[in-house]
């Protein structure tokens, strides 16, 4: 509920997390910002990742991270567990937004668009 009054245009993005149902719920598409596409529940997609050079443009290799976040027109929703909370308060100060805490577990932070290419 927190969530379903973002922008229309807001990327929704899961950075090394995938919380169950949350693109269903919402009625949108999320990327998955991963090493390995571990936080999926299909090994298929794991195994495709291992073996493939060139990944769909859905899941980004962390490593990517920051060129990607670099390249948004839209402003993105970036999740993160509170495990992950000083990557992602970096990611957000950086672009002077706050974190904000969701549900169990889980925080949130509204980047700005980039302007990317």
């Amino acid at each position: 509920r927190q969530l379903t009054s973002l922008p229309a245009g807001t990327e929704l993005v899961c950075l090394e997390c995938f919380p169950n149902g949350l693109p269903f719920y919402l009625n949108r598409t999320a990327t998955l910002i991963s090493r390995d596409g571990g936080e999926l529940t299909s090994n298929y997609i794991v195994s495709c990742l291992k073996n493939q050079p060139q990944w769909p443009p859905q899941i980004v290799p962390v490593a990517k991270l920051d060129e990607w976040l670099a390249s948004r027109k839209n402003s993105v929703y970036l999740i993160a567990r509170q495990s992950d909370r000083k990557r992602l308060e970096s990611i957000a100060t950086a672009r002077k937004v706050t974190v904000q805490p969701l549900w169990s577990g889980y925080l949130g932070a509204h980047l700005p668009a980039s302007g990317g290419s």
